[in-house]
């Protein structure tokens, strides 16, 4: 059986390729919903915002 949850340090690269994996797969999804995307616009930036927030907060406040 496989263990997906081990730690392991990634290279650089490999979350650089990651990365754009989910943008191009992000990029697909919105093309081909677009109407619905355009919808709950508002919904998706208020998400983006608190991501964004919360990604500051661990990075310059958490000091574990």
């Amino acid at each position: 059986m496989v263990n997906f949850f081990k730690s392991k340090m990634w290279p650089f690269g490999d979350i650089v390729l990651l990365k754009l994996y989910c943008v191009v797969v992000g990029i697909i999804i919105g093309a081909y919903i677009a109407s619905f995307v355009k919808s709950y616009l508002w919904l998706f930036v208020l998400v983006a915002i608190v991501l964004v927030v919360r990604l500051f907060y661990f990075y310059f406040f958490k000091n574990e």
